[in-house]
């Protein structure tokens, strides 16, 4: 009974670490680089991928299946309306000619050199920022919705 609970309870610490992690590692980022374009980016990133996934779980009736495919499809559609965003991308000057929104110009830009980049590192850099958003998926589904499970049953 109490490797089962210490089980659990290294499980929930664990979903929990990732996205900690990837907000830590943000910030730091936006203090090392004096919030320039490219941090300004990132942020941008890391708040949109917050709102789309907090939003969508209070969407789904805080049900475990439906919140993981709800999130997945609803941050694909915001990746693919993100690269969508420019028009005319050069990999030269790592920016486009024109935006739908200009406001989300820098994050448009980011996701694309992000995109560009991994081509050429083996998709590392794309891997890492996809760990970064299973792991708040992780922390909104895991560790927020019910489901019927027999391992918190007590023997």
């Amino acid at each position: 009974m109490k490797f089962k609970m210490k089980k659990i309870m290294s499980k929930k610490l664990l979903n929990w670490i990732i996205p900690v992690a990837g907000i830590i590692l943000t910030t730091v980022i936006l203090f090392l680089d004096d919030f320039e374009k490219d941090s300004k980016a990132l942020t941008y990133l890391v708040v949109i991928n917050f709102i789309t996934i907090a939003a969508t779980f209070l969407s789904t009736k805080k049900k475990r299946t439906v919140c993981w495919l709800s999130i997945v499809i609803a941050v694909i559609a915001v990746h693919i309306f993100l690269l969508f965003n420019a028009t005319g991308w050069n990999t030269a000057s790592m920016e486009g000619n024109s935006y739908l929104i200009p406001f989300l110009k820098d994050a448009t830009d980011f996701l694309y050199g992000l995109l560009f980049f991994s081509a050429f590192l083996f998709l590392i850099p794309l891997s890492i920022y996809g760990i970064f958003i299973f792991g708040l998926i992780v922390l909104f589904c895991e560790n927020f919705t019910s489901y019927k499970n027999n391992d918190n049953k007590q023997d």
